[in-house]
């Protein structure tokens, strides 16, 4: 039987390409038990304006640069989650979905988040209970696996806990021989390696030429929650992307 798990960092209202990554799997797995990187989206996000893009931040309290996701903290001192919320209203304002965008951020921001893990992971969770991409899945975190490994051996690892023999990684538009993974070990365990090519697919967006890379915010205050022909994306077994 044909079990497939996908891994990501968690990422405050990722853009639409994760919840495709997320609708492929049959174990989804917030890895949030790995070093926090500065700089990636994991306490930010973009969302389109008429300026271009506008990033949306969580302020995280100092911190040491060996700290895991699941150990970082948010700056709660500043009133990041009101900014938010007021720039979301002035931008979407003429966006047809804008009340649903805006309810559903206000859902997630109304509790008194500690740690960033759990912030990331709500506002993807709630998105997936949004669009019903909850039903039929399941949901874990890293740290709960009580993980040992690290890169390919880590992946080894939390297919064998979850008694998954297929892994869905990201874009398929790198080359396959400049990833981390080691696809030969990962398939002397009975693990195959599927990379998603991500189609892109467009719909109407506010202000100007279409961008797919923004927040899955822009796609719910646009559409609303009618976007199933915008799953197009497909994935390839790794060896026929050689």
């Amino acid at each position: 039987m044909i079990k497939k798990i996908a891994i990501s960092q968690p990422m405050l209202f990722p853009w639409f390409g994760e919840f495709e990554k997320i609708a492929m799997a049959d174990i989804f797995v917030h890895g949030d038990a790995v070093q926090y990187k500065k700089g990636y989206f994991i306490n930010r996000t973009t969302i389109k304006s008429r300026e271009d893009k506008k990033w949306l931040t969580v302020p995280i309290r100092k911190r040491s640069s060996k700290d895991k996701i699941e150990h970082v903290y948010i700056d709660n001192r500043q009133e990041w989650k009101r900014e938010h919320l007021i720039c979301l209203e002035n931008i979407y304002r003429k966006a047809p979905f804008k009340n649903e965008m805006i309810q559903l951020v206000s859902e997630v921001y109304a509790y008194e988040w500690e740690k960033i893990s759990d912030l990331a992971i709500s506002s993807i969770q709630t998105v997936c209970k949004y669009y019903k991409l909850d039903r039929q899945r399941k949901f874990m975190r890293g740290s709960e696996l009580n993980l040992t490994q690290s890169k390919s051996l880590r992946i080894i690892e939390v297919a064998k806990k979850l008694n998954s023999n297929h892994y869905i990684c990201g874009s398929g538009d790198q080359k396959v021989g400049d990833r981390y993974l080691d696809h030969e070990l990962l398939e002397t365990q009975g693990i195959k390696t599927y990379y998603i090519k991500y189609e892109m697919a467009r719909y109407t967006q506010l202000y100007g030429a279409f961008t797919p890379y923004v927040s899955i915010l822009d796609l719910i205050a646009n559409l609303g929650e009618k976007i199933e022909y915008l799953f197009q994306s497909k994935i390839y077994y790794w060896k026929d992307l050689i």
